[in-house]
């Protein structure tokens, strides 16, 4: 009896060891993670702050003295005073589309009610709706991203798609999804005219916001040739601990064809 309890505790203490080396291990991919997840909250607070200041806080004292105005002209000049009320009318408009803009840039409205890949996949059938483009979309049964992965990552596909549309000239596009125990891969290959210098907004900006998304989540995006000579971006993402522990996930096949 001594012995099997012997047994037991050192079973015990070796467990122990090993979790702790486990997690040693991860603590600095711990620390980058943490430190990534503020600086995204902190760059985020600082955006609304600064767009409610500037942006809705000055429209709506723009309303409000237009409405006192027209409450001091009603008696004495009441045609002036419903011109201010429809120009108040109009700036509360305007406030309503900022709101929603905003709104919408926390969380596309679009995957409160479809998931990302049936998202992406409607976005590549209107872009294909001219008929000069086609686009392939290759998925996976279970993405296994967190949901701020979620909208970073129906961001930077719907940049890259927008850019081959704008700028590559092709025929053909593919979105392909592939993913490990860690982490979920997207790949936007097209067989376009490639990089031109003469372009930067499709390798400047474009895709310096597609890296800052990717890095707000703590991912990353790789660009360059693909090879049918046109242009591939690339975006890694972290799969989380529940859905990783699946591993990799069969694949699915969405044809978005020209028309």
């Amino acid at each position: 009896m001594f012995a099997q309890a012997f047994a037991t505790v050192n079973i015990a203490v070796v467990t122990v060891v090993i979790l702790r080396n486990r997690i040693w291990g991860s603590a600095p991919m711990l620390r980058r993670s943490l430190h990534h997840a503020i600086n995204a909250t902190e760059a985020e607070r600082r955006r609304i702050r600064a767009e409610l200041h500037d942006g809705v806080g000055a429209g709506l004292t723009s309303v409000r003295m237009k409405v006192d105005a027209a409450r001091r002209l009603v008696d004495s000049r009441p045609e002036r005073a419903t011109e201010m009320l429809t120009l108040a009318s109009g700036e509360i408009g305007l406030l309503v589309d900022d709101v929603r803009r905003m709104v919408e840039g926390m969380r596309p409205a679009v995957l409160d009610h479809l998931s990302v890949v049936d998202a992406l996949s409607d976005r590549a059938q209107e872009l294909s709706a001219s008929g000069s483009l086609s686009i392939h979309l290759d998925t996976v049964d279970d993405l296994g991203i967190a949901p701020a992965a979620e909208a970073a990552l129906y961001r930077i596909v719907n940049e890259a798609l927008n850019n081959v549309v704008r700028h590559a000239g092709a025929t053909r596009c593919a979105v392909r999804f592939s993913s490990t125990t860690d982490h979920l891969t997207v790949e936007i290959e097209d067989d376009g005219t490639g990089a031109d210098p003469d372009e930067p907004d499709r390798y400047g900006v474009g895709l310096s916001s597609m890296a800052t998304r990717a890095n707000e989540v703590g991912g990353f995006v790789t660009a360059g040739p693909s090879s049918d000579r046109g242009f591939r971006v690339s975006v890694t993402l972290p799969r989380t601990e529940r859905s990783a522990s699946s591993g990799a996930s069969n694949e699915e096949s969405h044809q978005c064809p020209s028309r």
